[in-house]
């Protein structure tokens, strides 16, 4: 079986599950997303290290501000997975 389970601190649970019987997506809307204290800094520790991020509509380099108010920035993992990293 190809599942794993992490805790995250307090009762936040990370659930990973592979299932061989389906296809992978790597459309944006499937997403692991966190939250960060300082994306201003993350985004300059991206930006330092050359990652490439976008926001949600595609524009390189940019944040978007989600009807929250809550600031986010969409990259890829090596296997072209999205994450979500947002912040105030």
């Amino acid at each position: 079986e190809h599942i794993r389970w992490f805790s995250m601190g307090g009762s936040a649970q990370l659930h990973l599950i592979q299932d061989k019987n389906q296809e992978i997506s790597h459309v944006k809307g499937f997403h692991f997303a966190m939250n960060t204290a300082d994306l201003d800094g993350f985004i300059k520790e991206l930006k330092a290290q050359n990652i490439y991020f976008e926001n949600w509509q595609g524009v390189a380099g940019t944040t978007n501000l989600r009807p929250d108010n809550v600031r986010q920035v969409y990259l890829q993992d090596p296997d072209g997975y999205w994450i979500e990293v947002n912040g105030k």
